[in-house]
């Protein structure tokens, strides 16, 4: 595919992903020079064998662990000082995340507050504050939607710490770990990753290695979405978490989000991702289905008014043999029908229930001149509130940019 202008991409994060995964955990810890890690997750129902096959992984290795079992939506500040003061009083040295987003939120600003003997949170809040390592820090994920786990971002209530040293040491993929989600959580984390490494795929703004990582996810994404979707509104196997039937396309999944994680942290101008997360903000559906809805727009106005070379999207979506068997000069437009026909396909099989417009999302068509003020006081856009206007005026008809 020729080489990017651009060699830049940094993202530090080691990932074990597939069968015994799990197992090799205790090694890696090792490696880190730690033998005292604190796991940090929530207290429910599904989490007993999660937590099983944790302890089991561990079991002759010699390692002491820790389990605080009591993170919640609800967790503050306070369950910081709570966790600082057991991390600190029981000689842990690392800390391992497994569960939710607020799960991995709550490990990192943990991390914050005991790698350094005067951790004021308040003097490390914002954009790269923090200038020292971190202690070793490992998420197990739990589900497909893992990517905000693995960033190198962390917020609870009005705090947020951005900084390179927030990324974890290792993300660990296992199938005896991922449980399957709900319909919901499925299609969100699907159109948020595509969203991302749909929007970067292209030869002049990221590094070949960014492209191979977009690649990977948005194939895993397009391979296994349907399926997914279909198994998660079976009646049948909505209720057993662990049932192993198509077990792979969950873990696919993960994957890709992971992925797309490694996306959005080589790039801070991914306009799609920025205007479905503020449309959010005035609708009910989620930031990722906001996402999706918005992502062709964002293509197309690229393509068309920006006049750059998309027609490389089509590989990742459609399989080398549709892409060298169509001309070059309808490639593009195949990949953003592609798009359009899975959102058709979507809405179809959830009954009508996942929006194709901001319109059937409803979101106040009034709201578009108050989410493009709020995604253009970003100093980080790139884009002016005219353009970004444009593409949301099409976005809430459903009325393709040509």
């Amino acid at each position: 595919m020729g080489i990017s202008e651009t060699l830049e991409f940094f993202f530090p994060v080691k990932i074990n992903s597939g069968k015994k995964a799990l197992a090799h955990t205790p090694y890696e810890i090792k490696g880190l020079n730690a033998k005292s890690p604190l796991v940090i997750t929530t207290k429910t129902a599904d989490k007993k064998k999660q937590i099983k096959n944790l302890i089991y992984a561990f079991k002759d290795s010699g390692i002491n662990l820790g389990i605080y079992d009591k993170i919640s939506d609800d967790s503050d500040i306070s369950t910081i000082e709570e966790l600082a003061g057991i991390f600190k009083d029981n000689g842990f040295d690392s800390i391992i995340s497994l569960g939710s987003k607020t799960t991995s939120n709550i490990a990192k600003i943990l991390n914050i507050a005991v790698s350094k003997n005067n951790g004021n949170l308040n003097n490390f809040k914002g954009y790269d504050k923090i200038d020292y390592p971190l202690k070793p820090m490992i998420i197990i994920a739990e589900s497909p939607k893992t990517g905000d786990a693995v960033s190198n971002r962390a917020a609870l209530g009005d705090m947020f710490f951005v900084s390179e040293y927030l990324f974890p040491d290792l993300v660990v993929i296992d199938p005896e770990i991922i449980k399957k989600e709900d319909t919901k959580t499925i299609i969100d984390t699907a159109m948020t990753t595509l969203a991302c490494c749909l929007e970067s795929f292209r030869k002049e703004s990221s590094s070949n290695i960014a492209n191979a990582c977009a690649h990977t996810g948005i194939s895993l994404v397009m391979d296994n979405i349907i399926p997914l979707i279909n198994e998660s509104l079976s009646l049948k196997n909505r209720y057993n978490i662990f049932d192993k039937k198509n077990i792979n396309s969950h873990t696919a999944l993960t994957n890709a989000s992971v992925m797309g994680e490694c996306i959005v942290s080589n790039s801070k101008n991914l306009l799609s991702l920025k205007l479905g997360t503020e449309a959010a903000r005035h609708c009910n559906s989620s930031e990722g289905i906001c996402m999706g809805i918005i992502l062709p727009y964002v293509l197309e106005f690229l393509s068309i008014k920006k006049e750059i070379n998309l027609s490389r999207l089509l590989l990742p979506l459609s399989g080398i043999d549709i892409f060298c068997r169509t001309p070059e000069y309808q490639r593009f437009d195949m990949a953003v029908a592609k798009i359009r026909d899975l959102q058709n396909e979507i809405f179809m099989i959830s009954g009508a229930k996942v929006p194709r417009t901001l319109k059937e999302a409803d979101m106040p068509q009034n709201s578009i001149d108050e989410i493009v003020k709020a995604v253009c006081s970003d100093h980080y856009n790139n884009y002016n509130e005219d353009e970004c206007l444009f593409i949301l005026k099409h976005a809430f008809e459903g009325k393709p940019l040509k």
